[in-house]
């Protein structure tokens, strides 16, 4: 398997992208003298390759270097060239990102669930789509859900019996695969909402019949419209420029919870580098643990 197969395999990039990493991979690979071998290459060789490309390039472009990098070198390791990776998550860090403000506190969260109305307006005729929002508020608020994963989401993901919800990302997407628990108050509505009003709401808005998706659409209607309806109900007594603040909102109480490892994880984030906005301090005291244990373990 070559490089080009290996990179479109593992994560179903286009192949304008693979043409973009390929090149960027030369521009390394030219820097090392005929004598050595880039196959082989240590991490202190590597280093002062890096040196030289700071004087050519920003340090957002050398990170996307760093990311090309590491791809070959897990690519070497997957066929058996090398059993060591030498720049695995190493990144030069650029200017500390702005810690993100005005987040919700755990009984904030809480209390945007419990006042959501579970009926709808006109008589319950729209009963069904106000169940459909509150269980994806509750996917939002409970779970930290992006509005991808909420989209994604099928009915088999969900694990009433174990209390859980299965999170899969596909090749090239931003986020990690994960398996996330369920809060008690969730389960019994996603009961009833799996069971019997998502059936009824499949022929109101001429949903094909055989979809798997959770929360389905019609043909002419974009998921973005789903959310939309979920953010005017919420605006109707809590004021929030994007439901994204919900799951920022989320990440941030982890974030005082947990280690930044299991945050990472819960959050589906490919890079500790993520959490920064979250709680810059936490991050520093990690960084500065890992940078005595391993130079290049950024």
């Amino acid at each position: 398997m070559n490089y080009e197969t290996y990179l479109l395999k593992k994560y179903g990039y286009k192949k304008a992208t693979i043409d973009t990493k390929i090149k960027s991979l030369d521009l390394y690979k030219k820097s090392v003298s005929k004598y050595e071998n880039f196959e082989e290459i240590q991490t202190e060789e590597l280093l002062k390759i890096v040196e030289i490309q700071k004087n050519k390039y920003s340090l957002n472009v050398l990170n996307q270097h760093f990311k090309v990098l590491e791809d070959y070198f897990y690519y070497l390791m997957e066929i058996g060239k090398r059993e060591h990776h030498p720049l695995e998550n190493f990144r030069i860090k650029t200017k500390d990102k702005k810690i993100i403000r005005g987040l919700f506190r755990e009984k904030e969260l809480e209390d945007l669930y419990k006042r959501y109305p579970k009926n709808g307006h006109y008589f319950g005729i729209f009963d069904v789509y106000q169940s459909r929002n509150r269980v994806i508020l509750g996917m939002l608020i409970y779970q930290g859900l992006s509005s991808k994963d909420v989209q994604n989401l099928e009915v088999e993901n969900i694990d009433l019996e174990n209390g859980k919800v299965h999170i899969l990302s596909e090749k090239g997407e931003r986020l990690n695969s994960r398996i996330l628990n369920l809060e008690s108050i969730q389960i019994i509505e996603l009961q009833k909402y799996i069971q019997e009003t998502r059936e009824e709401l499949l022929p109101l808005i001429k949903a094909k019949k055989d979809t798997n998706k959770l929360f389905p659409v019609g043909e002419r209607t974009k998921f973005s419209s789903v959310l939309q309806s979920v953010k005017r109900q919420l605006n109707k007594y809590e004021k929030i420029e994007n439901l994204q603040i919900i799951r920022n909102s989320r990440i941030g109480i982890w974030m005082e919870r947990y280690n930044v490892r299991e945050v990472q994880y819960l959050a589906g984030y490919k890079s500790l580098l993520s959490l920064e906005k979250f709680n810059q301090s936490k991050l520093e005291k990690l960084k500065n643990a890992l940078e005595k244990l391993h130079p290049s373990s950024k």
